[in-house]
């Protein structure tokens, strides 16, 4: 409603004196204060009537009805809890305003540079930075209204997506890379199909005073010169965020400031500007700091009247000055811009045709996620990183003295935990103790998971507790033992070490069997004569496939002489960039312990100065983490698809917005309040809850239990103020909202129900002056 509106634009805070509430209005000290408010009445997103209550008085004025009413709504509105929804994947950030560094298909990748994706940014791109614009020149003999062209090029060799040790912060981790002496990007300004045609004898006189945009701001040419071979190769600019013809003695103010002409000398080549009672004296086309503020003077008039000077400047406020000088740095406010360059750009026949501005850094700049970086030349426009973006999963390795294990999970959501052991401090074995191992051959060397596997015992009972992979035609893998095997009643029983559950099926000797373990039929043979189990399909060839895509493989032969447990993973074959096939051991040192050997990760570099592990990443994506100094554990975080930057460029004043890890989002779920959270005072009376008791001790039987003996119902109010105050009753919260009339206690609950606008609600109590429903100030706190 438009009177609630109106409230929020209450008079600022009178006098803030704290005291406290029970001097001021005789309330108790409470376990909650205003400051909570909508707790102890709306708990964990839930207002339950069985727990609180508002409470008006059944003769009470249509006001306290109304108050109530408002009070309900907004505790309606709290009543939420957040809820989490699966979003499918990370949520990649955006902006605001500007364009992401990504194309059709092309993304940038993990060795990549800008120019690789877009190598140009036009209008198309960036309307309000990069909008063509035209060069209207009515200044000096030459007059040119010619077309113009913007674009930022960024540079072959800078920008690049990089997994490496910033040198200034020595954390290993994604950036986006600027070397040193390498042009991030070049600003071109290009006439259209013309050329702008000046005198270079009198360069200045054809352009200064000339205006145009660049970059979505006015710049005003304030001094020009062409070289000896009649080239231009000079410009003086002036920039600036308001630009206001002042006249003598009229102040202006422009944000904070207060600015006023002096005067104009006689010539009407300098002017004097006052700022914040600072005065200085500035000749035309030049910037000073006055009173804190940047002002360039682009124009004086000295106007002299009889009776009074009327000197007026044009004035360019919180300005900048740019030199553009052919073949120098660009110089802003007097100082050079390390880094930049300029390169006039004129036809054969001496006319402007242009310029270019480029920039590079003199040391190696990384942006860490979250970081962005200003042009620094005209400070028009930054580039933001966000990190990158992926949904990935992690495979790990450890590896402990003498056992360990491959953990990773399947691609039907699965975790799967391979074990491994030292066997007889010879060898490493798949299993998780010297009696509970992997597939054999021979004596004890192992071999890995494939058709034809063996257990050849001297009795058939000694295969129980084996280990095998079970891979499907769909590449679902499943670590499975052999639990049971029961020659009396040839019956063969195996075990999903994920699920625990077990599949049972009935055997004869000599034959082959299979068993359903739900994903797919294991198909082994159990001969009783030659103590053997031979296994017809395990893997039957296919690949072991994770859940986002990764294959994990095992070399074919583990006996070798060594002990070496050779494991590979390879990225997804479709991936783009193209993936790479990483490989590790796990082996037995002079110590006769286990530990992992260094995969062959190109790049891995110290995470941070003093960390034991190393980090890299491939192009594709894949994060690999090793601990160096222990060779215990080894992780991939690997990446449903080639992982990707978030790389934005846009105007200065743009904002990021979103972005997550993805997988859920918090929803907000409304809780519907149920009938019954409003009663009548005589119906309160037996309560024992939380209350909003909305009326005064004469309007209400609550609100005069809670405020105790007193002469007069109005004992403790003054006409024109209202009170929010707290009490304790019955061991729960009473929460006052009353005033000396029905007008002033609807004021309150208006206040109340706006609670989140008044930061003055603080305290066990406070007292409102009212002089309307739309003029409330705060005149004390406790």
């Amino acid at each position: 409603m438009n009177v609630k509106k109106a409230v929020k634009r209450v008079a600022a805070l009178g006098a803030a004196t704290a005291l406290v509430g029970a001097t001021l209005f005789g309330a108790v000290a409470q376990t909650y204060t205003l400051d909570d408010y909508p707790q102890p009445f709306v708990m964990d997103g839930v207002f339950d009537p069985a727990q609180a209550v508002i409470v008006v008085g059944e003769k009470a004025a249509t006001s306290d009805v109304l108050g109530a009413i408002e009070l309900a709504a907004s505790l309606q509105a709290e009543a939420v809890t957040l809820t989490p929804v699966d979003v499918g994947g990370p949520i990649e950030p955006t902006v605001d305003n500007g364009v992401k560094i990504a194309r059709s298909g092309e993304d940038l990748n993990y060795g990549e540079e800008l120019a690789d994706i877009d190598s140009k940014l036009t209008d198309s791109d960036l309307p309000e930075l990069l909008t063509d614009g035209v060069f209207d020149d009515s200044e000096g003999d030459n007059e040119n209204e010619v077309d113009f062209d913007q674009e930022i090029e960024f540079g072959v060799g800078s920008g690049q997506l990089v997994f490496e040790q910033d040198d200034d912060t020595e954390v290993t981790g994604s950036y986006l890379k600027m070397p040193k002496n390498v042009d991030f990007y070049m600003y071109t300004l290009d006439f259209d199909g013309d050329t702008v045609a000046f005198d270079p004898a009198d360069a200045n006189d054809d352009f200064e005073g000339v205006t145009f945009e660049l970059q979505g701001n006015e710049y005003t040419i304030t001094q020009a010169r062409a070289d000896s071979d009649d080239n231009l190769d000079r410009l003086k600019l002036l920039v600036g965020d308001v630009v206001r013809w002042v006249a003598q003695d009229a102040p202006i103010n422009v944000g904070d400031h207060t600015i006023t002409v002096v005067s104009v000398d006689e010539q009407g080549t300098k002017c004097g500007v006052e700022v914040d009672g600072e005065t200085k004296w500035l000749n035309v086309g030049e910037t000073k700091t006055v009173g804190g503020l940047e002002v360039g003077v682009l124009d004086a008039i000295a106007v002299h009247a009889e009776l009074a000077d009327q000197d007026t400047c044009e004035l360019s406020l919180g300005s900048q000055e740019l030199i553009l000088e052919h073949g120098q740095e660009v110089q802003v406010n007097g100082e050079d811009v390390d880094g930049s360059d300029v390169d006039f750009r004129n036809d054969s026949d001496n006319q402007w045709d242009g310029f270019v501005i480029s920039w590079a850094p003199e040391d190696d700049t990384w942006l860490a996620s979250g970081d962005s970086f200003t042009d620094p030349v005209l400070g028009n426009w930054k580039v933001i990183y966000e990190g990158v973006t992926a949904e990935t999963e992690m495979i790990t390795v450890d590896a402990g003295t003498s056992d360990g294990s491959l953990v990773f999970t399947n691609i039907d959501g699965a975790e799967v935990e391979v074990p491994f052991v030292a066997y007889n401090d010879t060898v490493v074995m798949f299993g998780d103790d010297e009696d509970k191992y992997g597939l054999l051959a021979g004596t004890y060397g192992q071999v890995a998971w494939a058709d034809g596997e063996i257990c050849d015992v001297t009795d058939l009972a000694d295969c129980e507790g084996l280990y095998f992979m079970g891979v499907s035609d769909g590449n679902e893998a499943r670590l499975l033992e052999v639990d049971t095997i029961d020659e009396g009643d040839n019956e063969v029983t195996i075990r999903d070490l994920s699920t625990s559950k077990t599949y049972t099926e009935t055997y004869v000797s000599g034959n082959s069997v299979f068993v359903d373990v739900g994903y797919m039929e294991v198909e082994l043979t159990l001969d009783e004569t030659a103590d053997s189990l031979e296994f017809t399909t395990i893997e039957g060839g296919n690949d072991i496939e994770t859940e986002l895509g990764a294959i994990l493989g095992f070399a074919d032969d583990l006996t070798g002489g060594v002990g070496v447990l050779t494991m590979t993973l390879e990225e997804d074959a479709a991936g783009d960039p193209a993936p790479v096939t990483m490989t590790w051991d796990v082996e037995m040192d002079g110590d006769e312990e286990l530990y992992i050997g260094q995969p062959d990760v190109p790049a891995l570099e110290e995470e941070e100065d003093g960390s034991d592990d190393v980090i890299g990443t491939t192009d594709y994506g894949t994060t690999v983490r090793y601990d160096e100094e222990n060779n215990d554990h080894l992780e991939f975080t690997y990446p449903e698809e080639g992982v990707y930057a978030n790389v934005f460029v846009t105007p200065i004043n743009a904002n990021v917005l979103a972005g997550g890890e993805g997988g859920s989002v918090n929803a907000e779920r409304v809780n519907k309040i149920p009938v019954g959270m409003s009663v009548l005072d005589v119906d309160a009376e037996s309560m024992t809850k939380h209350m909003i008791v909305v009326g005064g001790p004469c309007a209400n039987t609550v609100a005069d239990e809670i405020t105790g003996d007193k002469e007069s119902c109005v004992e403790g109010f003054e006409e024109g103020k209202a009170k929010l105050a707290l009490y304790t009753r019955r061991g729960k919260t009473a929460l006052l909202v009353a005033g000396y009339t029905a007008q002033e206690t609807l004021a309150a609950a208006y206040v109340l129900a706006d609670y989140g606008d008044y930061p003055q609600l603080t305290g066990s109590a406070v007292e409102l002056a009212v002089a309307s429903l739309s003029d409330v100030t705060f005149v004390n706190a406790g």
